[in-house]
């Protein structure tokens, strides 16, 4: 929705402590031949750019943006969940915390943290959100690792930190200790640290990570193996391959036992079993394998 210069300088100064001269000359010196409200996150970096605000004010006035809530309400949030170790404001932190404790909802939430976490505009999250077609973070985070120019450390970043909830020099930090092994590695150092809260945690990021599972699938596994990462990791590859084959769990457990847990091995091993089943000899004369009724709901007299 269009708006005049005037109404975006009037909210420019609303969402900060900008003078009435710099929020004039911010918007008169932008080179726009319209405007809507989604300029205003591009304001807001200039000014801080120009060190005409602060850090806080500008973190604090990006989230009013992205948000219904209050400016107060934002500074309140982004004070809360500022990073210890540096003093840091943390734009993602604060956005997690407030739809974790339902100040926003999660359609407000998960397009403003993902435009935090890959430093995009509202509009542009949103976009990704609906690209990738199940309005998901993660998914979000791979389709703009894959599909679109990125550096895959920033990637990890975004990727690690949507896992852990971490800070982001906890992150930098265990990044550069796992090295190659990318954050699946860094989240076993920081399992290992006993930086998360607990172990229900530690699995729940480990799951996810490894299997692109959403976190309400990751705590259920890791609750029904109780906080064990090897029998929920089990138990997800089983259902993975009981999906993929049709088999009983029985089945699909004894096939992924001979393959040490080896989901690909495992297939193949189905695949070569299947093969060796005696073949039947059709009245028609034609040969082939005997049908697969383990699904089936007639009942075979």
């Amino acid at each position: 929705m269009a708006v005049t210069p005037e109404v975006i300088m009037e909210e420019l100064r609303n969402f900060t402590n900008l003078s009435e001269v710099d929020a004039r000359y911010l918007v008169a010196t932008a080179v726009k031949d319209t405007w809507s409200y989604a300029d205003l996150e591009m304001l807001i970096d200039r000014a801080e750019e120009e060190e005409k605000i602060t850090p806080q004010v500008a973190v604090v006035a990006t989230m009013a943006v992205m948000t219904p809530l209050t400016v107060n309400r934002c500074r309140a949030l982004i004070g809360a969940t500022r990073d210890q170790a540096t003093g840091n404001f943390d734009l993602y932190r604060a956005l997690t915390h407030a739809q974790t404790i339902n100040a926003i909802t999660r359609r407000v939430g998960r397009p403003a943290r993902v435009a935090a976490l890959m430093a995009v505009d509202l509009s542009t999250a949103k976009q990704y959100l609906v690209e990738t077609k199940n309005d998901q973070i993660q998914s979000a985070i791979r389709y703009i690792r894959d599909g679109l120019p990125c550096d895959p450390a920033f990637a990890d970043t975004a990727t690690f930190r949507y896992l852990t909830g971490f800070t982001e020099s906890q992150t930098a930090d265990y990044l550069a200790r796992a090295g190659s092994g990318g954050v699946m590695q860094a989240i076993r150092l920081a399992g290992h640290d006993r930086t998360f809260r607990g172990p229900h945690e530690y699995v729940v990021a480990l799951l996810r990570a490894e299997f692109d599972l959403d976190e309400t699938d990751a705590k259920v596994y890791a609750s029904s193996a109780h906080d064990s990462y090897i029998p929920a990791m089990q138990a997800v590859l089983t259902d993975r391959f009981m999906e993929e084959t049709m088999l009983d769990r029985q089945d699909a457990r004894n096939l992924l036992r001979k393959t040490n847990g080896d989901l690909q091995a495992a297939r193949q091993l189905f695949l070569q079993e299947r093969s060796k089943e005696p073949l039947v000899e059709a009245k028609n004369g034609d040969t082939r394998h005997p049908p697969d009724v383990r699904n089936d709901t007639h009942v075979i007299a």
